[in-house]
This record gives structure tokens, C-alpha cells and sequence, in this order.
């Protein structure tokens, strides 16, 4: 798992909403497991709309960096806090 790791830490820390999108696509594809005999819902439009959440999640996270990180794209955990305006 380390190989994949790094990466994968990279990428949740340099977009600050990817775990939340990461949430919903689990919860979607739970939903949709749960309701298989009640309601059908297509894996064309399911794979769609994970697309479209990660896609909005990844711009959303760039043209809004996190307001708590000088260097919202550093991996480092210890990066420092950004400045506070007087």
C-alpha cells in the first residue's frame, strides 16, 4: 500500500474538498447497491454523476484553496499557517 500512498496523500491534501466528494461517490454507490430491486439505476448514469462530483470537487478545491494553509497545494503536514490580516 505504500506505493500508493504517497500519492494518494498527495492528491486529498493538495484538493482540501476531495474526501468529502470521495464521501458522497461512496454513499451514491452504497445507495445504489442498497436499492438494486427498487429502483434501477443505470451504471452509465451512476459512473456520470462520480464524474461530475469529482471534476466539480477538483475545481472547486483550486479556484477556492483552503483559507487555513499559506501553501493550500503543500503535502507537508507542517506547513505553516497563513497570515492573519490586522
Amino acid at each position: 500500500m505504500q506505493p500508493i500512498g504517497s500519492p494518494l496523500s498527495w492528491s486529498v491534501s493538495g484538493f482540501h474538498l476531495l474526501p468529502y466528494a470521495l464521501a458522497s461517490v461512496v454513499m451514491s454507490i452504497g445507495v445504489k447497491m442498497l436499492l438494486v430491486d427498487i429502483l434501477k439505476i443505470r451504471a452509465f448514469w451512476l459512473l456520470g454523476a462520480v464524474a461530475v462530483t469529482l471534476a466539480a470537487t477538483v475545481a472547486l478545491s483550486v479556484l477556492r484553496p483552503a483559507k487555513d494553509c499559506a501553501r493550500p497545494w503543500c503535502a507537508d503536514p507542517s506547513c505553516p499557517p497563513a497570515p492573519r490580516p490586522n
